[in-house]
């Protein structure tokens, strides 16, 4: 088959954008599996300009340009993987006698509480319709889980043909041995990831407050629109407790995550949760926000907590306990399930039924 992965930005590894790497895992997969068959890059950008209307504009008014080069070539298969250009799907139905593929990552731009101001507003009305587009217009959609699948379903319809392929965690934090956490030392709560408002990161300051005093250490590493609100609770309530970190780089994320004894993910929302897969892989125990929407694959062997006191519990014990053999057993083995290498065999598998082979 002759396939074209289409993406806003140019897929490439550790880029820290969670569908440009699965944009790049796609290619270079699909290349070694394909038998020989091409596999071409269709993208806008060379790095993100989309996460505001201008970068939207923008990104979307050079894309649209792209799509004329698409016509010329006899794909097999057209897959869109970022459901925020799903408009295109109905471009390609149109023009191409290509199979369209989309793949929808969430549904976070349904819930307007996550965002504040009119443009987020805007743009999540953008993003709706284009989902929209790629639900009417794709031969086949793929989702990264079973909440997204739903989230769908429930409110416009799955298509005729719909598969759940997962994403997969990062070979590195695979093959490399995980090691026994020192004893006898400072215990360590991590939290990975942005710092906006549906992350829910208070939570963490909320529960450190609670526990001043106790030899626990949290460190903090992200960036974003909350940081100046989370440094001010650090300064009024003199919290020694913790370090924000800042932007976590890809090279240093395994040090990282094995530097902690907990990793705590307390977000409201997450389309897959990519965080919380690589922490467990490193036998990392994790606790999240219970009254969070994050997909029940992903969160299997997580501990749940449903504000700061229940998780200042939880970080305590853990402290004092440890996670048993059996918790860090299976949930290392759970976490080390979700492999590229089957993302990409899952996806093959769907465009061999969408095109009848």
């Amino acid at each position: 088959m002759d396939i074209a992965i289409v993406n806003i930005i140019k897929p490439r590894k550790d880029s820290g954008d969670g569908i440009t790497e699965y944009a790049y895992r796609l290619h270079q997969g699909l290349a070694r599996r394909n038998g020989g068959n091409h596999v071409d890059l269709i993208y806008a950008l060379g790095e993100s300009k989309r996460n505001n209307m201008a970068g939207l504009i923008y990104a979307n008014t050079l894309f649209r340009r792209k799509l004329e080069s698409v016509r010329m070539h006899d794909y097999d298969i057209i897959h869109i993987v970022n459901h925020e250009i799903g408009f295109a799907a109905g471009i390609f139905q149109q023009r191409t006698n290509a199979k369209i593929v989309t793949t929808i990552h969430d549904t976070i731009r349904f819930t307007n509480e996550f965002h504040k101001g009119l443009l987020q507003h805007t743009y999540n009305m953008i993003v709706r319709r284009s989902i929209a587009d790629a639900l009417n217009y794709s031969d086949m959609v793929l989702f990264n889980s079973t909440q997204t699948r739903e989230d769908v379903k429930r409110r416009y319809f799955l298509p005729k043909n719909s598969l759940v392929t997962p994403e997969g965690v990062k070979e590195e934090f695979l093959s490399t041995r995980v090691g026994q956490k020192r004893q006898g030392r400072e215990f360590t709560v991590g939290y990975v990831g942005a710092l906006a408002h549906h992350k829910n990161v208070m939570m963490i300051l909320e529960a450190a407050r609670l526990l001043k005093g106790r030899p626990i250490r949290f460190l903090i590493y992200g960036s974003g629109t909350e940081r100046d609100a989370l440094l001010r609770y650090k300064r009024e309530h003199r919290l020694d407790n913790v370090s924000l970190m800042g932007f976590a780089p890809e090279h240093m994320l395994i040090k990282i995550y094995d530097s902690f004894d907990m990793f705590v993910f307390p977000s409201r929302y997450e389309g897959f949760g990519f965080p919380i897969l690589e922490s467990q892989a490193r036998g990392v125990p994790v606790a999240v926000y219970s009254k969070g929407r994050i997909p029940a694959e992903t969160k299997e062997y997580c501990l749940e907590a449903a504000n700061a006191d229940e998780l200042a519990s939880i970080i305590e014990k853990q402290r004092q306990e440890g996670a048993s053999g059996r918790l860090r057993t299976n949930m290392i083995a759970h976490a080390r399930s979700f492999t590229w290498e089957r993302t990409v065999k899952e996806t093959l598998d769907a465009y061999k039924i969408v095109a009848g082979r």
